[in-house]
C-alpha cells in the first residue's frame, strides 16, 4: 500500500511538473522607436594599433527617441568599439540609459553590435552597425525588461524595434 501511494504522490507531482510549462504565458509588448542624436557629450578615448585596428572607449552621446510610448525620450549611451579600418569589420558594446517621456522612469540597457563590411546579408547596403540589446527597468519601469534590435542607418540616426515583457514575465 505504501508504495502505491508513493507511486501516486510521484505521478501527481511529474503532472503538475510537466503541466506548469504549458501554462505559463508571456505578455511580449512590441515597439519601435527612432533614436535621433543630438550631441556627441565625449569623444571617449580613441587610439590605432599596429594592425590598424581603431579602438574607441568611452564614446558618449544624448539621443531623443521618437516612436512608441515604451521607448520614446532620451537615450544616453555609452559606446566602446574596436573598428579594422583595412576591412571595416568590427564589434561595438556597451550601455545605454533611457529616461521614458511617458513614464516616471525607463530602462538601463547592455548591447553588442557587429560592423556591416559591405555583406550581403546586411539590412540595408548603407547600414554601418546592428546589433541586440537587453534592458531592465528602473522607476515606474521597475521590474520591466526590454530586448531588441537596434540598427544604426546614418552615424546620426539608429532604430530600434523590441519587445517589452511585464514585470515577472520573462
Amino acid at each position: 500500500m505504501k508504495r502505491f501511494l508513493a507511486i501516486l504522490a510521484l505521478a501527481g507531482l511529474l503532472s503538475v511538473l510537466v503541466a506548469a510549462p504549458a501554462t505559463a504565458r508571456t505578455t511580449k509588448i512590441p515597439f519601435a522607436c527612432a533614436e535621433h542624436q543630438l550631441e556627441i557629450t565625449s569623444d571617449g578615448t580613441a587610439w590605432v594599433t599596429e594592425d590598424l585596428v581603431l579602438h574607441v572607449r568611452g564614446w558618449t552621446a544624448t539621443y531623443h527617441n521618437t516612436g512608441d510610448a515604451l521607448c520614446a525620450g532620451f537615450g544616453y549611451p555609452v559606446v566602446d568599439f574596436d573598428l579594422s579600418l583595412v576591412t571595416s569589420e568590427g564589434v561595438l558594446w556597451g550601455t545605454n540609459h533611457y529616461v521614458l517621456d511617458a513614464y516616471d522612469g525607463g530602462y538601463d540597457f547592455t548591447w553588442h553590435a557587429t560592423f556591416i563590411a559591405d555583406d550581403p546579408l546586411a539590412p540595408d547596403a548603407t547600414d554601418i552597425w546592428t546589433g541586440r540589446y537587453v534592458g531592465h527597468g528602473y522607476g515606474e519601469m521597475a521590474g520591466w525588461q526590454v530586448r531588441g534590435r537596434i540598427v544604426e542607418r546614418t552615424h546620426v540616426l539608429v532604430d530600434e524595434i523590441g519587445y517589452a515583457f511585464l514585470p515577472g514575465d520573462h
